[in-house]
C-alpha cells in the first residue's frame, strides 16, 4: 500500500468523523427543551469577585445590578481591599441602583488570600460566607449578562429533575 493511499484513507476517516460529530451536534441543539417559567423564584445571591479593571468594567458592574431577575437578589462585589481600582465604580453603581430602588448590593473586602489559595477562590469563599439567598451564583467580573440570564439559569436548574 502506498503512502498516498494511506493518507487518503486517514483523510476519509477524519472527514467521516467530522460529519458524524456535526450531525450529533445538530441533534443535540434541536433537542433543547423549553424550560418553563417558575411559580416562585427563590432568592438569589450573586457573588462577583473583582480584581483590577476589566474592559467595560463600569458597564459590566451596572449590568450586574440591572439583572431583571423576578425574585429577590443580593449582589456581593468581592474585592481584595480599598486599593482596588474598580472600587469607585462599584460604589457609584450601587449608589445609582439604590436611588432607582434596585435590589440590595454591597462590597466585601476580603483581603489577600492565604498561602495556597488563589485570589478568586478566596473571594468566592468570602462571598459565600456572607450569602443570604436560597441559591448562590458566581459570576465573573468581565461578563455582562442580559436581563434574562439569571432567570434562565435558575429555571433550568430547578426544572431538571436530575
Amino acid at each position: 500500500m502506498s503512502i498516498d493511499l494511506l493518507l487518503l484513507g486517514i483523510g476519509l476517516i477524519l472527514l467521516a468523523e467530522v460529519v458524524r460529530s456535526h450531525l450529533q451536534l445538530g441533534r443535540a441543539i434541536r433537542a433543547t427543551r423549553q424550560v418553563p417559567r417558575l411559580q416562585r423564584y427563590p432568592s438569589l445571591t450573586v457573588i462577583r469577585p473583582i480584581k483590577g479593571l476589566d474592559v467595560g468594567a463600569a458597564q459590566n458592574i451596572a449590568a450586574a445590578l440591572d439583572h431583571g431577575y423576578p425574585g429577590e437578589v443580593e449582589t456581593l462585589f468581592v474585592l481584595d481591599d480599598e486599593r482596588e481600582p474598580a472600587l469607585p465604580l462599584v460604589r457609584a453603581a450601587i449608589a445609582a441602583a439604590s436611588e432607582r430602588g434596585g435590589s440590595p448590593a454591597r462590597v466585601l473586602l476580603c483581603g489577600n488570600p492565604p498561602s495556597g489559595r488563589t485570589g478568586k477562590l478566596h473571594a468566592m469563599l468570602a462571598g459565600l460566607r456572607q450569602a443570604q439567598g436560597e441559591l448562590v451564583a458566581f459570576v465573573d467580573s468581565d461578563t455582562r449578562p442580559d436581563r434574562r440570564a439569571l432567570s434562565s439559569v435558575v429555571e433550568t436548574l430547578l426544572s431538571d429533575p436530575s
